[in-house]
């Protein structure tokens, strides 16, 4: 398997423990992607020290995109009411 394939095989791994993830609720949309991504680690022939390193990426990209969308909500809601005049 070439390189390629087999950071592709580890994308897919994530994504699709995502998909799964949901079902689980908020719980499962954290740990589902650190498992796709082990798994698809494994699945490409990877030693376990990679595979975690893996799974630790996935989480952090999760945890950096959530606390980056929640900067921008906040920055959008202060835009907004300062912006916005009072109704009364």
């Amino acid at each position: 398997m070439n390189t390629w394939m087999k950071v592709t095989v580890s994308m897919f791994g994530a994504l699709l423990g995502a998909l799964i993830g949901i079902f689980f609720g908020i719980a499962g949309l954290f740990i589902g992607p650190v498992i796709g991504a082990v798994a698809g680690e494994f699945i490409a022939g990877k030693r376990m020290i990679d595979a975690g390193r893996a799974g630790w990426g996935s989480l952090l990209g999760n945890l950096g995109a959530m606390i980056g969308k929640l900067v921008i909500a906040l920055v959008m809601i202060t835009i907004f009411f300062m912006t916005v005049p009072a109704p009364f």
